[in-house]
């Protein structure tokens, strides 16, 4: 039954309790929401957008606040009607981390163009160099003991399989490519660690999450105890595919984890956000949540 244990996915979940839990910057940026939108704040700011003309639409025209929550709109801007709600759940709250492993892997192909990387531990991370492609051959688990790092030009075929990143993602540069298998043999990226940061126009991505087993349907799940921000960008050519939900929810005292979707006139399909906050500084981009 996955994660949820058959219970359907919210769409867009947001677990932060203070202000600004969706914050527009930017002008004319449209979220489209298959289901409700749902914020656990009573903030009067808790969501706040200077910038114009962005649209939020729910296709249950619904958007859950706790009592008195509100915004702060500026012109042009639209959101769902508001429904006040006792209180918000995090689906996922008691879901575990993925187990490490200890077993030490290595890549063969490293002198040509194309690596091919079997499951097992890489302990000082990997660093993919410009024009390389590596192969993921899936059926295992992988872990990363230190960054996973993409300068530009260079493509990642992930295969099925779960994927944990001690010390987080980070791509550079332009051109990068992320994809992976679909269905029952989809993946996990899990991250223990550090941030995923993947500025805008660095990458073009087409993921997908396992339809089976315990983390069904979720693609990207950081860790409760990494409060760093994620940067999650759209494709100012296509649409990046996050097929999945995509999870962080910081559970320490004081912090909170925020998603940004950076760059502009870009975008994003995914199978649901569930985050503490959500950012877009830019203009003009299209982000679709849900199936």
């Amino acid at each position: 039954t996955g994660a949820t244990g058959g219970t359907p996915i919210p769409p867009l979940l947001l677990l932060g309790s203070g202000g600004s839990l969706i914050t527009i910057p930017g002008s004319n940026n449209t979220i489209t929401v298959n289901g409700p939108v749902t914020l656990n704040s009573s903030s009067a700011s808790a969501i706040n957008e200077p910038g114009k003309n962005n649209v939020i639409s729910s296709s249950t025209n619904t958007l859950n606040l706790l009592s008195p929550g509100g915004m702060n709109l500026s012109s042009g801007d639209t959101v769902p009607p508001t429904t006040y709600v006792t209180s918000v759940t995090d689906p996922f709250a008691s879901l575990a981390a993925p187990a490490g492993i200890s077993s030490i892997a290595v890549c063969t192909g490293l002198s040509t163009s194309t690596w091919t990387c079997p499951p097992g531990l890489y302990v000082t991370g990997l660093s993919v160099p410009s024009g390389t492609t590596v192969n993921f051959t899936g059926g295992g688990t992988y872990e990363f003991g230190d960054t996973l790092k993409m300068s530009g030009g260079g493509t990642v075929n992930f295969g099925g399989g779960i994927y944990v990143f001690d010390n987080g993602v980070a791509l550079s540069g332009s051109g990068n490519t992320l994809s992976s298998t679909s269905g029952a043999s989809g993946v996990l990226l899990y991250i223990a660690g550090g941030a995923l940061a993947m500025p805008a126009s660095s990458v073009s991505i087409s993921l997908s999450a396992a339809t089976t087993g315990t983390y069904a349907g979720i693609l990207l799940f950081q860790s409760h105890s990494d409060c760093s921000g994620m940067q999650i960008p759209g494709s100012s050519n296509s649409v990046n595919t996050y097929g999945g939900v995509i999870y962080a929810h910081c559970t320490v005292s004081g912090k909170s984890t925020t998603l940004t979707i950076p760059g502009s006139s870009s975008g994003l399909k995914a199978g649901g956000l569930i985050v503490d906050a959500i950012q877009i500084p830019g203009s003009t981009n299209t982000v679709n949540l849900g199936s």
